[in-house]
């Protein structure tokens, strides 16, 4: 895979979580993963994004019905 599309797979996944997470995410992924290439790299994000998302929305929920 080249980097191109690397950089695009992980911004397509990343676009499922609030901007303030890509960071966090791009890098413990990258730590992660490199050393094994891309293609792992993008199945740390993967696993990060699916397991973020439900606590993400239920967090929001939270603060939504405390204000």
């Amino acid at each position: 895979m080249d980097e191109k599309t690397f950089n695009e797979r992980k911004a397509e996944a990343l676009s499922n979580l609030p901007e303030e997470f890509h960071s966090a995410v791009s890098k413990l992924a990258w730590d992660l993963g490199h050393s094994s290439g891309y293609e792992e790299v993008l199945l740390y994000t993967d696993e990060m994004v699916y397991e973020l998302r439900p606590a993400i929305k239920a967090y929001a929920k939270a603060l939504k019905e405390n204000n």
